[in-house]
């Protein structure tokens, strides 16, 4: 979730009036919601996304989420030709990963509700 959401969710509380986000005793800044860890995301979408049936909330368990290599990393070392005389030196490493979701009812995504 994004830190905007997240604020929204600090507040919240159960039906016992405590916060349904708790803060681990032994990890500062480190919560969890329903005793499951919270990962801040700055991809996520925040407060002021809006549209009907946006994603804001994903709730689960990455165990069934695989992540693979797509392409090896590879690198390149810059040889521009202004690069030497300006004493420059590039290196661009890439490497393409792909995730899949392995048991989609292993998450509940939160979304946004219909106008």
């Amino acid at each position: 979730m994004d830190e905007d959401i997240f604020a929204i969710v600090e507040k919240i509380k159960d039906t016992t009036g405590q916060p349904i986000l708790k803060e681990r005793a032994n990890a500062p800044d480190n919560y969890t919601l329903f005793g499951y860890p919270v990962e801040l995301s700055e991809v996520m979408n925040d407060i002021s996304a809006d549209a009907v049936d946006t994603p804001f909330i994903v709730f689960g368990s990455f165990t069934y989420f695989y992540l693979g290599v797509r392409k090896a990393k590879t690198a390149e070392i810059g040889l521009n030709g202004t690069n030497f005389s300006e004493s420059k030196k590039t290196l661009k490493v890439t490497e393409r990963i792909a995730g899949v979701n392995v048991i989609p009812e292993a998450f509940a995504v939160l979304k946004t509700a219909a106008a």
